[in-house]
Formats: structure tokens, C-alpha cells, sequence
């Protein structure tokens, strides 16, 4: 399961994977089984996330059994909750049976910017079924691409009375939020001394 991530982006990113059981029966064994699939908590879990990791830096991530990635539907393995996909393998008069579910993962937006590059996990999976139980595993990639966003001033006020003697002043913030290491630069649209059309003033910005 690979995506593309921008920290800094407006909404969480949620995106849909699915994993495939196949099973094959004898003649004479049952016709259906129950089974449980069951995913562990990665290699790099800290606290309650899942996290993905490159070099030091990580990203937590969540899987998920709907759509709509909630909370109270995580995947992962019980107690506390039932959380493993659970069902019926259900054969009919044939031998063999196979069938997709799917299953979700979400990187929350607004984490702390980490560079840009590949972090990964390996998550391992348990399908038991009947009393047998088959270990897998599947790799979590997620690239953070090289990004920036910037937030400007809504305003810049100076507060001017006529024919002061001393000029005025006024300052205001820029916020940057760019990927770890990234170069950037930041200018105006002009350097020169700018006069106001509705009252007649020169002001500069630097």
C-alpha cells in the first residue's frame, strides 16, 4: 500500500487498499469455516499509532475497516475490541472460494513537517481459520513530498497622522511551513516605494 503525502495539506489523506483470501477444501471437509485477519501493530508503533518511519522521522498512520476510516472501526487485533475482519469462508458444493475485502488507511494532516523521502512499515497479518492459522505481511509506504505553504498577513496598518515629524511604522508576519531541509525564498512584488492612489501617501515595504 503506497501514497503520496503532503503534510501540510488542508485534509487528512484516506486511501483504500483490499486484501484477497483464497481457500481450497477436500472432498470431505465442511463446506464452510469461520475465519479472523487480524493485522499487528507495525514495527515502529509508539503510544497508541502506527507510525511509518524514515531515518528518525515518522508519521503515524491508522488502518481501518470503513470507508470513512472512524475511530470506533480500526483495524488491528483484539482484546480490547473486536477489531480483526471477521466472516464466513463459505464454499458452496465447490472446493475452492476466493474473495476481496477492503480496507482503509488514513495520515492525519497537520503533523510536524519531517523531510521528504519514502517512510515505510511492514505490518504483520494472522488469518486463522478452523485451527489453523497463516501469518502474512504487507508493506505501509507513504512519500512525503516536498512541499511548502506559506500564510500572509491579512493586513499592514500604520498608524499616520498629517505632517508627522517622525515616520511610521508597522510590521506584520509571514508563516512558513516547509518540508524539513528545503531551500526557499521568499520577495515582494516590488521593492520601490509605493504611493497610495486614495490618499496620496508613499510608503515602502522592505
Amino acid at each position: 500500500l503506497s501514497v503520496n503525502y503532503n503534510p501540510a495539506g488542508p485534509t487528512d489523506l484516506v486511501a483504500s487498499s483490499s486484501f484477497i483470501i483464497s481457500c481450497t477444501r477436500a472432498g470431505g471437509d465442511p463446506a464452510s469455516v469461520a475465519y479472523t485477519f487480524a493485522a499487528d501493530n507495525g514495527l515502529h508503533f509508539q503510544g497508541s499509532s502506527r507510525n511509518v518511519q524514515l531515518g528518525t522521522a515518522t508519521y503515524s498512520y491508522g488502518l481501518y475497516k470503513d470507508a470513512g476510516a472512524s475511530p470506533s472501526q480500526p483495524w488491528g487485533t483484539a482484546p480490547p475490541a473486536q477489531r480483526e475482519f471477521s466472516g464466513t469462508i463459505d464454499f458452496g458444493t465447490g472446493l475452492s472460494v476466493a474473495f476481496s475485502t477492503p480496507f482503509y488507511l488514513k495520515v492525519a494532516t497537520g503533523q510536524p513537517v519531517g523531510p521528504a523521502g519514502l517512510y515505510t512499515d511492514t505490518v504483520t497479518t494472522t488469518l486463522t481459520y478452523g485451527t489453523a492459522a497463516y501469518l502474512g505481511a504487507f508493506n505501509v509506504n507513504v512519500n512525503s513530498v516536498t512541499t511548502c505553504t506559506l500564510t500572509a498577513p491579512a493586513s499592514v496598518t500604520f498608524n499616520y497622522s498629517s505632517f508627522q515629524a517622525a515616520p511610521a511604522a508597522a510590521s506584520a508576519n509571514f508563516n512558513v511551513n516547509c518540508t524539513t531541509g528545503l531551500p526557499y525564498t521568499m520577495a515582494l512584488d516590488t521593492a520601490a516605494p509605493i504611493t497610495d492612489d486614495a490618499v496620496n501617501l508613499t510608503y515602502s515595504l522592505s
